[in-house]
């Protein structure tokens, strides 16, 4: 809001589309956000981090794919990387299942 034309904001027309299409990114919003908290609520904030990471690889697999977008030598490394420490964690969560990398967070009233 600092940076932006107060002005030009205020003189926009909304017409009942653009009405619609910045309800459904609201509503797309509080369901990313809902399934985060499941992810979080149930696994912990690494594997919801380790998925993130995940979820970057495909976000520039997809790009190349789809979108022919280049891919530098270090895109490739980066995603190699990320690609072998999500190996190396499920490994390491099926393999010993003592190692869980995370602790579930209960509430007071979990603990009776």
């Amino acid at each position: 809001p600092m940076v932006d034309n107060v002005q030009d904001l205020q003189a926009y027309r909304f017409s009942l589309p653009v009405v619609g299409w910045i309800a459904l990114s609201a509503i797309l919003s509080f369901f990313v956000n809902l399934s985060i908290f499941q992810v979080i609520g149930n696994t912990s904030p690494l594997t919801y981090n380790i998925l993130c990471e995940f979820k970057g690889c495909l976000v520039i697999l997809g790009g190349f794919i789809l979108f022919k977008t280049p891919i530098e030598k270090k895109n490739i490394c980066g995603i190699l990387v990320t690609l072998l420490g999500v190996a190396v964690y499920i490994y390491m969560r099926v393999r010993y299942p003592a190692f869980q990398g995370e602790h579930r967070y209960r509430s007071s009233h979990e603990h009776a």
